[in-house]
């Protein structure tokens, strides 16, 4: 830490090494993090007679059907065949497919949070990252602590909630958030309108390759908070609380929409996605590496220069994709039976994603860790282990 770094933050850096300091913290903040939370569900009965919609929650319920239990709307749960995930992990948990029609329901901020006719969060359908430190009991999702809620706004009709918490990340966006519309589909429910993210420009070229029109989009922002004659409720694909993505049943989904009219021109090129634009995760050798690849006929691509069907053209075009890890491999799910890929890793973050998606598709993979070195997580690449799995395979 260099001289120049404000105390307060010197300090507290050097705190966080105090094993006495960091027990009396985490204990004093659970202890204030529980008051909060419980005061603010004694607030929310006592304000919700006055204040209606905007009082805080009164509470959650844990699982969307127990709600429909109670006679709130319809609940259609899908089978799904036995082997759906058996390709991603033999023990991958199936979370339960379904939809639920609520009259009344609400629909809160940019992600998505769904809101009871009773005032409570629905947890299942309102994915938050899950906190350990925390009991069950106590659901800490920000929705929960919130002291007002944004002004309502009724919505005539029926409006399906599709955004969930990461629509700006693109790895989210394609396998949890674009397959809710699959789940909607396959009952044959046909919403007025749906609460979907539109900011970026790969939300707005898939939403166009879908066809869902513009006339039936609410673009959710941080103050939406919207009341329908009907919220339809697609589940969400990830298990609750877990992060086993991505799911089979969302990878045949995209490869059946996006892939659709997209017959691949050819299917044997060579890429090397390159992340030398991005900010965290990027391999500091290289320009050594691209010139080991280039010297195997490989192409160098920023994906950031492409339009979404461009890049689905690209893998659905390519027989080897070398990459570091990135969300940009996403688009590994265009990609044929039978191609490879080749993943790039950090030491201190080793993720199983894209073997997962490798093996949903049928694609050969194979896993380069490099070793850590400079800032954000930049990394250094084996060039003796690259050449040999290229020697390998080519």
């Amino acid at each position: 830490m260099s001289e120049s770094t404000p105390f307060r933050i010197q300090l507290k850096h050097h705190l966080k090494k105090l094993p006495v300091v960091v027990f009396l913290w985490r204990h004093i903040y659970k202890k204030w993090r529980a008051a909060r939370y419980y005061s603010l569900r004694i607030v929310g009965r006592a304000t919700y007679p006055v204040l209606g919609p905007r009082a805080p929650l009164i509470g959650y319920v844990w699982q969307t059907r127990d709600l429909m239990r109670n006679g709130y709307g319809k609940y259609i749960e899908f089978d799904q065949p036995w082997w759906i995930d058996n390709a991603a992990s033999p023990n991958a948990i199936k979370p339960e497919i379904f939809v639920a029609i609520i009259p009344k329901a609400r629909c809160l901020y940019d992600n998505g949070v769904v809101v009871s006719p009773g005032h409570r969060l629905l947890a299942d359908v309102s994915w938050f990252r899950w906190d350990p430190k925390f009991k069950p009991q106590m659901l800490p999702h920000p929705a929960m602590y919130e002291l007002m809620l944004p002004p309502i706004q009724h919505i005539d009709g029926r409006v399906a909630v599709i955004s969930s918490l990461g629509h700006d990340n693109y790895y989210h966006w394609m396998f949890q958030i674009l397959p809710r519309f699959e789940v909607i589909q396959q009952y044959g429910i046909d919403p007025d309108y749906y609460v979907v993210n539109t900011n970026t420009p790969f939300q707005k070229e898939s939403l166009q390759i879908l066809h869902i029109s513009e006339d039936r989009i609410l673009n959710p922002t941080n103050s939406t908070h919207i009341e329908a004659d009907e919220l339809i409720v697609p589940s969400l694909l990830e298990p609750f609380g877990m992060n086993t993505s991505p799911r089979s049943r969302a990878c045949f989904y995209l490869r059946s929409k996006f892939l659709k009219n997209n017959v691949p021109k050819r299917s044997d090129r060579a890429l090397y996605i390159t992340r030398d634009d991005a900010n965290v995760r990027r391999v500091l050798n290289e320009q050594e590496i691209r010139e080991d690849l280039m010297d195997n006929g490989f192409e160098v691509l920023s994906l950031s220069s492409f339009t979404l069907r461009q890049q689905v053209e690209m893998f659905s075009e390519a027989k080897i994709i070398v990459a570091p890890h990135g969300s940009g491999l996403t688009n590994a799910v265009f990609c044929e039976r039978g191609s490879v890929l080749i993943e790039f890793m950090p030491e201190d973050r080793v993720e199983n994603f894209f073997h997962r998606l490798a093996r949903i598709v049928g694609m050969e993979y194979y896993r380069i860790v490099g070793s850590k070195g400079g800032h954000r997580g930049d990394y250094t690449v084996n060039r003796a282990v690259l050449r040999k799995v290229l020697a390998d395979l080519l």
